[in-house]
């Protein structure tokens, strides 16, 4: 009797291998099918990721530098927009929930040393991602009141999105320096620094992913579970924002 209810439980894991290698190998073809349609009828559009949606049939595509898009397994037929979930009795925004998970992972690429961060001298209890211009008149008001934000154990994480001119030059200032803090507290105060230059393919990538999330404006602020905020919060709203 033990013998058999081990070769079944032997044969019920191997049925669960190849079930999942035949699933792996049904979505590399699926994904191999999305690519081909989408270079045919896109050409210079590239697809990032492909991944099944919570509809049968249903594929989420993820364009490179682009939208969320849906497609059906051939790429025959697809669209934009959101998908919603009622399950459950509630309303859901599905793809704003894939939003927020990519944001996170695109934000979480940059290391520390690419970034200007303010942290809490106590434990971080949560953090903010903000996309910051010096030049910025709320972006100045935010900055001001970093300290009271680093008090409640929120760090702030500034990403350089330059949209005023002579900004981009004042970021890479601020980034290069000795001391990217106090640069760019000093741009923020309306003063100057010292001219600096180093590699800005940081400064270049931050901007083009703000665009990605589809800010026009500073500030913009995402929160750690990828919620993206367009513009100032005070910094009571944004601890409540964050749970506090």
């Amino acid at each position: 009797m033990k013998k058999r209810i081990t070769r079944l439980q032997g044969m019920v894991a191997l049925l669960c291998f190849l079930s999942l290698g035949a699933h792996a190998a049904d979505l590399g073809r699926v994904e191999r099918q999305i690519k081909s349609r989408f270079l045919q009828a896109m050409a210079g559009f590239q697809v990032a990721s492909v991944k099944p949606s919570p509809i049968a049939g249903l594929y989420e595509v993820q364009m490179l530098n682009g939208p969320l898009l849906f497609a059906t397994a051939t790429g025959d037929y697809f669209f934009s927009g959101d998908l919603f979930s009622t399950a459950d009795g509630k309303l859901e925004n599905i793809t704003e929930l894939t939003r927020k998970q990519q944001r996170v992972a695109q934000l979480e690429a940059f290391p520390p040393e690419q970034l200007i961060v303010f942290s809490p001298k106590q434990k971080v209890k949560h953090w903010v991602a903000v996309f910051t211009d010096p030049q910025c008149g709320y972006c100045r008001k935010f900055h001001s009141q970093v300290g009271q934000l680093n008090d409640m154990g929120i760090e702030v994480r500034y990403f350089s999105f330059p949209i005023f001119n002579g900004s981009r030059e004042n970021m890479v200032s601020a980034l290069c320096s000795d001391d990217p803090r106090a640069a760019l507290t000093t741009l923020k105060s309306g003063g100057t620094i010292p001219a600096k230059t180093c590699d800005t393919q940081t400064i270049d990538a931050q901007f083009e992913l703000a665009r990605q999330f589809g800010l026009s404006g500073t500030p913009g602020i995402v929160l750690e579970d990828g919620t993206l905020l367009k513009g100032y919060v005070e910094p009571a709203q944004l601890a409540e924002q964050l749970g506090m």
